[in-house]
């Protein structure tokens, strides 16, 4: 079987062909777009339906784990990663008439403006995105219902809440604590500056959720969507503390202030019915 990880030096991407990689009963193929060297490695841009055909002609998955990304929250980056990379990889998969299953990755932050009473949050809420990035990852959503009402393609969704882990991106709030600890015991900085702490947010390690993206890759049905994450919210305050404990870190260093514009933006609870999740493989 040959399986394709697309996005394969992010975060999800290394952490995902570690734990396949520990099988010998699969030929993996890892992709990017930036330069790296490895037998198993091929330069794609995604972006550019040529290159997706290539990638695909070469490797001939019978399985992709499509992790490609970008949450930059600039449209037109995110945009140009989130929907038109993956427009391209399932036109490239029709063309070329590949019989194979895809695993798009959304994001909990497609629901967006969650009305705190609606906890936990069901697949079938309506969506209601509240930046670009969310956005662009509902255009990703109805990309694979057309695709699999249309031309009957094999594809399912993961539809993860927070990832936990350390080496995460430093654009999301985990990742921004480890980077600036890191500055901290570089005397770089003298404190940690945070947003919003009393926010709560279903936080789930990020080999938990890898495993999960294999069972629903496994066993879920074409077209369904599924929620990964613990189904229970945690305080970021909470977090924090256990980074800060790890990372021997005196909370003294801490300083948070939430702006007006979070105040805003940001969704106080969140947190998700993982209920189809688990009904998998019963």
């Amino acid at each position: 079987m040959n399986i394709l990880i697309t996005g394969a030096m992010g975060f999800c991407g290394r952490g995902l062909y570690k734990i396949l990689s520990q099988e010998n009963t699969y030929n993996l193929f890892i992709s990017d777009i930036q330069e790296y060297t490895a037998d198993n490695y091929i330069c794609s841009n995604l972006a550019d339906l040529a290159s997706v055909s290539k990638l695909l002609k070469k490797t001939k998955p019978d399985k992709i784990f499509h992790f490609a990304g970008s949450f930059s929250n600039q449209y037109s980056k995110d945009y140009s990663v989130n929907v038109l990379a993956t427009k391209n990889l399932l036109d490239a998969v029709k063309t070329l008439n590949i019989n194979c299953r895809l695993l798009l990755v959304g994001s909990a932050a497609e629901y967006g403006d969650v009305n705190e009473a609606d906890n936990p949050v069901q697949e079938s809420y309506p969506l209601n995105p509240i930046s670009s990035y969310g956005l662009t990852k509902v255009f990703q959503t109805y990309l694979m219902k057309y695709y699999v009402n249309n031309f009957s393609m094999d594809i399912v969704m993961a539809r993860p809440f927070n990832i936990y882990g350390k080496n995460i991106s430093e654009k999301l709030f985990v990742g921004k604590v480890y980077q600036q600890i890191k500055l901290l015991k570089e005397n770089k900085i003298k404190k940690i500056i945070l947003g919003n702490l009393e926010s709560e947010r279903d936080y789930i390690a990020l080999e938990d959720t890898l495993n999960h993206y294999i069972r629903i890759m496994k066993y879920g049905d074409s077209g369904q969507i599924y929620n990964v994450g613990n189904g229970f919210p945690i305080k970021t305050k909470v977090v924090l503390d256990q980074i800060l404990k790890e990372e021997n870190i005196d909370n003294r260093f801490i300083e948070s202030s939430v702006s007006e514009h979070n105040k805003q933006t940001e969704v106080n609870i969140i947190y998700a019915d993982i209920t189809k999740l688990k009904g998998l493989n019963l």
